[in-house]
């Protein structure tokens, strides 16, 4: 989440509820990000359908990573109880991607944006989550991605999704991208 502020720039706010992944997320940006900058990003570890509670209109552009069930890690995998245990994951995983939007949207200012990313080829889990967001709010409007897919084509592989605010790149087994599903959406 990156919220502006007029007299002292902005910040970056990256939130993850999964203690494993907090640890490697801090690690991550120890790394990469030069000191100077460090200091212009937070790390908190809320559950993110508390986030819009917690910071109502804060951000500017917030991006929801949502969990899904990462089709890429099973699709070139010979593990069949892992694929079993990820296909009953499915029936869950929208439900709990609504409540993280929605707290996103609570987290979002007026005229922000946000975007919602996947590595799933579920429908459920990717146009039909949107889809029901779109008729949810009568203040959320879908931004077209049309123009990014073209700056992107040469690199990747977009399915079709039936949207012109979501795209949908497909897995590539010789490069390390896809599935990838990507909305981006503007609160008026």
């Amino acid at each position: 989440m990156v919220r502006s502020e007029t007299c002292r720039g902005g910040y970056l706010n990256c939130n993850e509820y999964d203690t494993i992944r907090l640890k490697r997320l801090k690690q991550t940006l120890e790394s990469f990000i030069p000191q100077p900058l460090i200091n212009v990003i937070k790390v908190s570890e809320l559950d993110g359908r508390e986030m819009g509670d917690a910071q109502p209109e804060s951000f500017d552009k917030v991006l929801v990573d949502a969990p899904c069930s990462n089709d890429r890690s099973w699709l070139f995998s010979s593990d069949s109880q892992m694929a079993a245990h990820r296909i009953g994951q499915r029936k869950n995983l929208p439900l709990l991607q609504l409540e993280l939007l929605r707290s996103a949207i609570k987290a979002l200012r007026p005229g922000g944006l946000l975007v919602y990313s996947t590595c799933t080829l579920s429908r459920s889990e990717n146009q039909d989550v949107i889809d029901e967001i779109l008729s949810s709010y009568s203040n959320i409007m879908p931004v077209d991605t049309e123009k990014m897919a073209k700056t992107c084509s040469q690199d990747f592989t977009f399915a079709p999704t039936g949207q012109d605010h979501g795209l949908l790149v497909i897995p590539d087994k010789g490069k390390a991208w896809g599935p990838m599903y990507m909305a981006k959406l503007k609160k008026s």
